[in-house]
């Protein structure tokens, strides 16, 4: 009997160091809780067995049955339980974004048949994965692949959208994900000189409205609020290319920045490239209520 006892004391050592260690590989694996819950019973299953050895009966059937049985259940790998109880959703949405990132650096927007087939499978799986803790990384994220896929994306949108992506990115996943690139301040000062010249660019359409014309003329005027050394010669730039178009303009030709007003457009390109080089310029970034307001409506009906 005292064996028995010293022999009950050893296992329940090596089940909870198994039971540790096996936690410890599903929690790296980021397993929902019910996979790890799974595993505390299969383990305590275990445990069970093993202490009904000495009384079942009939011997020694009921002894070897239940003795293959308790090591059939610890032989079961830790990765069938995080398939069986799944991977956390939150987790699984952090994979799915790398794929279609993946996808939408292979794909060209709009996207042609198969990567657009590809990327409609990923947005009905973002979908599924959506919860309370996810919602409005998963709309945002929905909204911005519907765009790719059809071509269809503004730039505002564009840049509000990796803002508050990145946000809530850093919200869930903490230091998963990588620091902004920008202190906060640079990087909300390039946002918004970044969202005066695209509401120039719409508002400076083939044929502007008499309200388009008088917005447009506005923001010529808030451009001097992004004055500084290092933006004056594109601020300068933009400008005169503004308010050559306002004079010269003919009927059915929009305002575009980036050509610019003869030797203005090497300014105004460079100017471009070194402000806003990629959209994780931004990230970090500051947004105000005409941001977040517009922000709202990200979901659409499928």
């Amino acid at each position: 009997m005292i064996v028995f006892w010293l022999a009950s004391i050893l296992f329940v050592i090596v089940l909870a160091f198994l039971f540790r260690t096996e936690r410890r590989v599903l929690q790296a694996g980021r397993a929902r809780s019910r996979a790890l819950v799974m595993d505390g019973v299969r383990l305590a299953a275990v445990a069970a067995m093993f202490f009904v050895l000495p009384v079942a009966q009939p011997r020694p059937l009921a002894t070897l049955g239940l003795g293959l049985a308790a090591f059939a259940f610890i032989a079961v790998p830790s990765s069938w339980m995080l398939a069986v109880g799944g991977v956390d959703p939150k987790w699984e949405l952090r994979r799915i974004q790398a794929e279609a990132a993946e996808l939408m650096a292979r794909y060209p927007s709009p996207m042609p048949g198969d990567g657009a087939e590809a990327m409609h499978h990923i947005v009905r799986y973002v979908t599924r994965l959506r919860t309370a803790e996810t919602a409005q990384l998963c709309d945002l994220l929905i909204a911005r692949y519907d765009d790719w896929i059809d071509g269809s994306q503004r730039p505002l949108d564009l840049g509000r959208r990796s803002i508050r992506i990145y946000d809530l990115q850093r919200e869930l996943y903490g230091d998963e994900v990588r620091p902004p690139e920008l202190e906060e301040q640079e990087a909300t000062f390039r946002w918004r000189l970044y969202r005066v010249i695209n509401e120039m660019a719409e508002c400076g359409a083939a044929e502007p409205t008499p309200e388009q014309k008088a917005r447009f003329t506005g923001l010529i005027r808030e451009l001097d609020s992004y004055r500084r050394d290092d933006t004056a010669s594109f601020v300068d730039g933009v400008q005169a290319s503004a308010r050559a178009w306002l004079r010269f303009r003919t009927d059915g030709e929009p305002w575009q920045p980036a050509i610019g007003v003869g030797d203005l457009a090497p300014v105004l390109e460079e100017g471009r490239h070194r402000l806003w080089p990629r959209t994780s310029v931004f990230w970090g970034a500051i947004l105000d209520e005409t941001d977040r307001r517009e922000l709202a409506p990200t979901r659409r009906s499928r």
